[in-house]
């Protein structure tokens, strides 16, 4: 098994649609003995053991050995940036059908190394929105079989990278949404972590993040798509660690109802009241009463083309937002009641 594994990922180095051998490699996992009740026991290490010496290193680029060993030079590992400049989606669903069959039988080593890898895909900024949902899926794959000194090394890596002043938006959300994977996967072990990173999730929510952003959209006279899809996955976020870690979440119940408050009306396309008896004291020289406005021509074709809100609600995602806080709102209710 092992040479026949080595064959197809030779295919991947070759000038052609890597996608191809990718997907057999997954199929092929999927199809070798697993550990079970069933099967026999030599059978699932040599299959093991096939993954583990070609496969694993041919995906992460290296030879996972414990650190104080150097691993030997490979060439660029199917979750590494490939020649394109872009990351493969199916060589992390590779990852989670390894995870899947043989999660059980990896050592540290090798799982550091795709938690390792995934994260790294998560915090590129080259990467596309599909490859790291993906990778969000193979972190919530890999979690379960983590040690606590590992869960608690990526706890401290996430909170570090949220923390940083110099973070983007975009990796923010993706960070979120990462601890949001987490907490998902294994609710009951990050739920002790939940004292660190529950205050950073709901900082994105806070009064202080509403206002400046609202001064921000003043200056450049439009609404940021990347903060409201940050706020949407933030939301979710809050919404996946109440429904998981209810019991941890109890202390931070008042953040996450202030959040879901602020949000839930939330819409930028809303006129503030002061704006709006400004508009309505201004008055049309040209109109018969002095106050209305004539009535807009219907015979001008691309008069619509004037207005430069015309497509806003096309383009406004602030109804996630809203959503996503009703959302909230209700899994509080929820839970109160379970509890009253």
């Amino acid at each position: 098994m092992a040479p026949y594994l080595d064959k197809i990922t030779e295919l991947t180095a070759q000038d052609i649609d890597i996608s191809v051998p990718i997907t057999a490699l997954r199929i092929i996992v999927g199809a070798l003995p697993r550990p079970s009740p069933s099967s026999a026991e030599r059978d699932v290490k040599e299959a093991f053991s096939a993954i583990s010496r070609v496969l694993i290193p041919r995906l992460v680029g290296y030879v996972p050995i414990p650190a104080d060993k150097k691993p030997p030079d490979l060439s660029p590992g199917l979750l590494q940036q490939q020649k394109d400049k872009t990351y493969s989606a199916d060589a992390v669903d590779v990852v989670v059908e390894i995870m899947r069959c043989y999660g059980t039988l990896l050592r540290m080593e090798e799982l550091t190394a795709f938690g390792s890898a995934l994260m790294g895909i998560i915090g590129d900024q080259k990467a596309n929105g599909v490859v790291k949902k993906r990778a969000l899926a193979g972190m919530s794959a890999i979690v379960p079989f983590y040690k606590p000194a590992q869960l608690t090394e990526l706890v401290g890596f996430v909170a570090e990278q949220l923390q940083s002043s110099s973070i983007s938006t975009s990796h923010r959300r993706y960070l979120v949404s990462t601890v949001g994977a987490l907490a998902r996967s294994v609710p009951s072990r990050i739920g002790t972590h939940l004292s660190v990173l529950a205050p950073l999730v709901l900082d994105v929510l806070s009064q202080g993040e509403l206002d400046a952003s609202k001064e921000d959209s003043d200056d450049d006279m439009e609404i940021d798509a990347e903060v409201e899809e940050l706020r949407e996955a933030t939301l979710v976020t809050v919404d996946i660690l109440l429904s998981s870690c209810p019991q941890e979440m109890q202390s931070h119940w008042g953040g996450a109802i202030q959040a879901a408050l602020r949000y839930v009306k939330y819409d930028p396309n809303v006129i503030d009241a002061e704006d709006d008896e400004e508009m309505s004291g201004t008055q049309d020289a040209q109109s018969d009463d002095g106050i209305t406005e004539d009535p807009m021509d219907d015979d001008d074709e691309y008069a619509e083309l004037d207005d430069d809100d015309a497509f806003g609600d096309v383009e406004d995602l602030s109804w996630k937002v809203r959503r996503c806080a009703a959302k909230v709102i209700l899994t509080i209710v929820a839970l109160s009641i379970l509890s009253a």
